[in-house]
Parts: C-alpha cells; structure tokens; sequence
C-alpha cells in the first residue's frame, strides 16, 4: 500500500475509535438516567400524595359570617289557620322571599336588607338585629355583616344594636317597624301580647295557644312548631 493510502486509513481507523468512544459514554449516560428514574418517580408520587393527604385533611369547616336566623311569615291562605314559617339560619347570599312573604324577623347579629325585586338588585329597607319588617313576595333579602356594608342605598330601620340580637328566641312578636322584637324564652303560664301585636312566630318545640283576652281563659287558636299567625293586642298565649 503506497503511503498516501495508509495514511488515510489512519485517520479513518482514528475516527473510527473516537465515534465508538463518544457512542459509549452516550448510552452509558442513558443507562444511568434511566436507573435512576424509578427513585425520582417514587419521590414524585410519595409528595403528591402527601400533599393530597395534607389538603383533605386540613380542609377546615366553613364559618358562617352571619350567625342567627331570619323567619318569615307568610299571609294567611285561610282565615285563622296558622301559615307554616319560612325559617333561614346563618343566612348567606341573597335569598328569595316566599311568594306570599308578609313580615320578616331578623334575630341574626347582622342587618338584614330586604328588597322589592328578586335578585337583592334595586333600594333596599334595612332590618337591624332584634326587629322585623312588612315584606312583598316578590322581593328578596340579604343579611350582610357589620363592616362590610348593608347593600345599595339601604334605608334603616330599627334602633342600631350592637352585638347579636336574641337569636334562640323561640316565641317572637312582631309589632311594627320601629319597635324591636318580644321574645319569650324561657316561658311558662300565661303570657300576655302586647299592646300593639300583629304577627307571633312559633321556633320553639312545643305548639302554643293563642287567646283572645289577656288572661287565656277564652277558646283559642293554636300555633304549631315552626308556625306563625296574626294576632290582637288583646290577648294573650300559653303552652297549655
């Protein structure tokens, strides 16, 4: 072989070697990468799952920002028969008033605003805490708490009270607008209405009789657990 022809041989025998040397180091690397991608798989799951473990178990409960209940009561369907209650607690959001809504009581520890239409949209009349007030059924409330606002162009009604009103009330008396709730609870015996009485609510968990004089001696009307009915400053009601 003349000269020129084994010195290209060299360099491609040269080349050769470099090619199978830098083929080795490549798939060795592979082989290592690969060797070693089961632990980080494992450690990848095993941190999944423990921050899957970690959420559900830490998911604390929510906490109502409106703590009490909102009743509303219904217009009589037939005369002297008491309408079943529209009870609400810890309200949140707007809500629908029921179609036929007469008066609603508010014994949360917010103001409640009340509105004529059906998404808490247009005025509003504000309830504070410990009163009630003349509603429509075509319109909804909201209870909001106290700091954050009492919706749009609310009007007040009602004394301002500071903390919650008495929401384990479980007999109340509505009268007007402008003069916060009789609650009785504890009660025993006779209970005399006042003066100017219109609507009583029932939440406690006995029924209740109404009287017609203030010493509950005549025939009465009775109230059912989670019913309500109008009455007359006249009378009275007891548990028996």
């Amino acid at each position: 072989m003349s000269m020129p022809g084994r010195r290209v041989l060299a360099v491609l025998v040269a080349a050769v070697l470099v090619a199978a040397i830098l083929t080795e180091g490549f798939v060795g690397g592979l082989s290592s990468a690969a060797k070693a991608q089961p632990a980080a798989d494992f450690g990848i799951s095993f941190g999944l799952g423990s921050l899957a473990g970690i959420n559900v178990a830490a998911a604390p409960a929510p906490v109502p920002l409106v703590k009490g209940r909102v009743t509303v009561f219904s217009i009589e369907t037939v005369p002297l028969t008491p309408t079943r209650l529209d009870v609400t607690e810890n309200p949140s959001g707007c809500i629908k008033l029921p179609l036929l809504a007469h008066v609603l009581v508010n014994t949360t520890d917010a103001p409640v605003t009340v509105y004529p239409d059906p998404g808490c949209l247009t005025l509003g009349l504000t309830i504070t805490p410990g009163f009630g007030g003349h509603v429509i059924g075509s319109g909804s409330y909201r209870a909001t708490p106290v700091g954050l606002g009492v919706g749009v162009g609310g009007l007040n009604v009602g004394a301002s009270v500071t903390g919650p009103a008495s929401g384990g009330s479980r007999v109340g008396v509505f009268t007007d607008e402008f003069t916060p709730l009789t609650n009785f609870d504890p009660v025993s015996g006779c209970n005399k209405l006042p003066l100017t009485s219109h609507v009583l609510v029932n939440t406690g968990n006995l029924p209740l009789h109404v009287f017609a004089d203030p010493i509950c001696t005549t025939v009465s009307l009775t109230i059912g657990v989670g019913y309500g009915s109008h009455v007359i400053g006249t009378g009275s009601w007891s548990y028996s």
